[in-house]
């Protein structure tokens, strides 16, 4: 299927998808405050890593790409102070601040990347 034929389909229209992830997003800062009330952040951290590990290892061992010494260190490193630094100072201060800023905070952080 064309691109064209997809977007005559309100539900793959890229507007609609942005909503949706949005709600998916804005839901998700509540519900983790709710969250690291009851657990830690590193303990929440883990599991909430863990759980994606296992759900998206089977497409990485499907889809085998061999990579250079090189490439594999620059993408530890790009993951490691892109995103689970990020992480942690962002769940880190979560719980001191109002629920309510929190979705504004999450959707800042790529402006600050």
């Amino acid at each position: 299927m064309t691109i064209r034929k997809l977007m005559k389909f309100p539900v793959h229209h890229p507007c609609t998808m942005i909503l949706v992830a949005n709600l998916i997003w804005g839901a998700s800062a509540p519900i983790t405050k709710i969250t690291l009330v009851e657990i830690s952040p590193s303990t929440f951290l883990f599991l909430r890593m863990f759980m994606g590990t296992i759900i998206l290892l089977p497409f990485a061992w499907a889809y085998r790409v061999k990579m250079t010494m090189h490439e594999q260190l620059f993408i530890f490193l790009s993951g490691f102070f892109g995103v689970f630094l990020n992480i942690i100072l962002f769940y880190g201060g979560m719980p001191a601040i109002p629920s309510i800023n929190a979705p504004m905070i999450g959707a800042i952080g790529p402006l600050f990347l």
